[in-house]
């Protein structure tokens, strides 16, 4: 993670038409660059907060749980149902119970052509067949409602299990064991460092050959470079009449490892000033 003391000096060099124009380079100090995503895992529901699965500082996948609320009930539930969804002794017995009246149907039908038994005896025999269909039937939707009875428990279940919502490390946990936790809280915190968002406040007669979209040129402090692209350009609140503040992204290949930066301006272009504080009256 990137501390505050991490001073970072930023220098670009924009690119027109495919080409670098590397004139009167300008540098322009940035501090505390911001992880480019960050992302905040909620509770679904109240309940006091059971388990941290992570610390900080910790790198997780999207989908890994971080934090567990108490589900003693909710655990009890699944367990429960899902017993009941998977126990297949109520179908076996049933299906066992058809074969043996369809093997006495077989038999029976042998025998009424045999005239050892009365048509009514067949009906008979018939009619229990059917009733033990009717049973097979019945214990199959009866195992339908109980796997969904299961997956609705399963559901609930996991209502009580935060999980990251991005890939990335984990910032901020703001609930500690034993703490509650309302619906909807806000509970992790998780910044994806494998790109840096920073915001130059920029004046200058070439402003407006930037745009939105407009690739920059990031030198490193290893002599490498990074292509930065633009996100967004505002009017700076209370700044320079006619400046922008530039945002930027670009790859950050050393999460771990800090470096310095370097943004080169072209001719024209160069940092805001700060803006006034307003006068008290």
């Amino acid at each position: 993670m990137i501390s505050a003391t991490h001073k970072l000096l930023f220098s670009a060099l924009l690119l027109f038409s495919g080409n670098f124009v590397a004139r009167a380079q300008v540098s322009v100090a940035i501090t505390d660059p911001q992880p480019g995503v960050t992302s905040t895992g909620h509770a679904w529901e109240g309940g006091l907060v059971q388990t941290w699965h992570v610390n900080i500082g910790d790198v997780v996948k999207k989908g890994d749980l971080v934090v567990s609320l108490e589900h003693v009930q909710q655990q009890h539930a699944f367990e429960t149902a899902k017993l009941l969804a998977e126990n297949r002794a109520p179908l076996e017995s049933v299906m066992g119970d058809m074969k043996k009246k369809e093997a006495a149907l077989d038999e029976g039908k042998d025998r009424f052509r045999r005239r050892q038994i009365s048509e009514e005896q067949l009906q008979i025999l018939e009619g229990d067949a059917e009733i033990a269909r009717a049973q097979i039937k019945q214990t199959n939707l009866n195992i339908k409602l109980a796997h969904l009875n299961m997956d609705l428990a399963e559901k609930l279940l996991e209502r009580r299990y935060i999980r990251s919502p991005i890939n990335g490390t984990i910032v901020a946990i703001s609930h500690s064991p034993g703490k509650n936790v309302g619906a909807g809280e806000a509970i992790v915190t998780v910044s994806d460092f494998s790109t840096l968002a920073v915001e130059v406040p920029l004046v200058g007669e070439s402003l407006s050959g930037l745009e939105t979209g407009d690739s920059l040129t990031v030198l490193t402090e290893g002599g490498g470079h990074r292509l930065a692209r633009i996100v967004s350009m505002e009017s700076l609140p209370g700044g320079a009449e006619g400046g922008r503040l530039v945002r930027l992204l670009f790859a950050n290949t050393r999460p771990n490892s800090p470096e310095s930066y370097q943004l080169l301006l072209p001719k024209g272009l160069q940092g805001a000033p700060p803006a006034k504080s307003p006068e008290k009256s």
